[in-house]
Formats: structure tokens, C-alpha cells, sequence
């Protein structure tokens, strides 16, 4: 087993070419949120250091 938790779909239930370009879009889709939240959050954090800085 590659991974502890990794377990295989299986074949019934999920088309191997479609399940993979599925879970891949959507592994895509959940990192660009994450990556967008980060950066956002990072933005705010300086643009607030920037203001004190600027006012002290």
C-alpha cells in the first residue's frame, strides 16, 4: 500500500480514467482555495503592519 490510509475505488463505483481526472480537478480546486485564503489573509496581516508602522 502506497499510503496508511489509501484505499482503491473501486472498480463498480468509479471509472479509473474519470475518477482520476475528477479527484484531480477537484484536488486542484481545494489547494487554489486554500493558496487564495492564505494569500489573502497574509495581504491583510500586511497591509496592517504597513498602517502601524506608518502611524507610529
Amino acid at each position: 500500500a502506497a499510503g496508511a490510509g489509501w484505499r482503491t475505488p473501486e472498480p463498480e463505483r468509479y471509472d479509473g480514467a474519470g475518477w482520476d481526472a475528477d479527484s484531480y480537478a477537484l484536488a486542484v480546486d481545494q489547494m487554489n482555495g486554500a493558496a487564495a485564503l492564505l494569500w489573502r489573509s497574509l495581504m491583510v496581516w500586511l497591509g496592517a503592519l504597513a498602517l502601524v508602522t506608518i502611524a507610529f
